[in-house]
């Protein structure tokens, strides 16, 4: 959507919502809602008015033109990529663990390692890539 929209990053929010029968087996971040209701406090949450009507209206009419069709064939190219996506996040075993210092490395399934902060402390750590299924954590030296 950014780019479609030429807009600046901070005005968007990535929110995930599962609806139907899900639900969550792991901690789930605070970004991501199980229902409407729930989803509709997430979005309460981040009100914060970022564009004008004129330019909501402009962004919406940009986004009609530009969507995807809701095809089978649409969604069966779009769960492909996400496989795709999925295969190639997946941690190669054959080189898992072989330098117990690769601070790179998760060490828990050796999975690629992403900078991220502690909401509470606000200090930066290294949490795996594949949280939430993995939640393994480095310090950062």
């Amino acid at each position: 959507m950014q780019e479609i929209l030429q807009l600046d990053q901070h005005i968007f929010h990535n929110l995930v919502a599962f609806t139907g029968t899900a639900e969550p087996k792991t901690a789930m971040p605070d970004s991501v809602a199980w229902g409407l209701k729930d989803l509709g406090k997430l979005i309460a949450q981040k009100r914060i008015e970022v564009l004008s009507d004129a330019n909501v209206q402009l962004s919406v009419n940009t986004l009609q033109r530009t969507a995807l069709e809701n095809t089978k064939a649409a969604r069966d190219t779009h769960i492909q990529n996400l496989k795709n996506n999925a295969e190639a996040k997946k941690p190669n075993p054959s080189i898992r663990h072989l330098n117990a210092n690769d601070q790179t490395s998760c060490p828990k399934c050796g999975a690629n390692m992403l900078k991220r902060t502690n909401r509470k402390s606000g200090e930066a750590f290294l949490g795996c890539s594949r949280f939430p299924k993995c939640n393994g954590t480095r310090q950062i030296s």
